[in-house]
């Protein structure tokens, strides 16, 4: 009886296992493991995710300047406007984005169910920024803004699910969101920029690459097809 107690956990394991492959995961559940590295440059160390890191542990690519309240320096004149971002108040953090299901992937019991290198999951999370907003963000939050889509390449994966049990394949990406005020003036031809004005608080989000792979898991998502 304790024998077959023990395999019955084991292979429950095993099958809890078996539904969340790591897939070119460059994320990490320690904080202190990677403490004296950079978590946001996507080389040297793994970000922990639902940490928020502040303006030291990823710091923008321009600067605010407390003293006047504004962005140093100007950037990308668009029209008469201009803009330039910094990452005060609000940090960077690292979380799981809305899953994206692998196309005609869906399968039932008896059949196997299966994933392959050549399945691709694709997505647009339809969150972007025009003009100088986009410029903005672009070149000076917090090591720049990437565009909110993605795909994912499958994994050589397949099982037979068990009696009366369906389901689907599918990527859940990791994401990245920065936050951060950025400044903006007018334009003038005799005098250059004059009003500056300051906004607080913008965030984006950006998929969150390992090489130019987009970070995540790929899982099988079971559904009871009695209910």
């Amino acid at each position: 009886m304790l024998l077959n107690a023990i395999w019955t956990i084991l292979v429950l394991v095993l099958s809890h296992l078996g539904h969340a492959i790591p897939h070119y995961s460059n994320t990490s559940f320690n904080p202190a493991q990677h403490a004296a590295l950079d978590p946001c440059d996507g080389i040297n160390a793994s970000p922990v995710l639902y940490h928020t890191y502040g303006e030291p542990e990823c710091p923008p690519n321009r600067i605010f300047n407390y003293r006047n309240g504004f962005c140093e320096g100007w950037i990308g004149a668009t029209s008469k406007r201009i803009a330039l971002p910094s990452a005060r108040l609000v940090g960077t953090i690292f979380t799981r984005a809305q899953e994206v299901p692998f196309p005609l992937s869906e399968c039932h019991s008896p059949m196997e169910c299966t994933l392959t290198h050549d399945d691709t999951a694709s997505w647009n999370w339809g969150i972007g920024f025009q003009g100088k907003l986009k410029l903005a963000f672009k070149v000076g939050i917090s090591g720049g803004y990437g565009e909110t889509y993605g795909m994912s390449d499958g994994h050589s994966w397949k099982f037979t699910p068990e009696p009366h049990e369906c389901g689907y394949f599918s990527f859940i990406p990791v994401k990245k969101t920065t936050c951060g005020p950025f400044t903006e003036a007018d334009e003038s031809w005799w005098s250059g920029f004059y009003d500056p004005k300051t906004h607080v608080d913008f965030c984006v989000d950006q998929v969150w690459k390992v090489g130019d792979k987009d970070d995540g898991v790929v899982i099988f998502v079971k559904i009871n097809c009695i209910d």
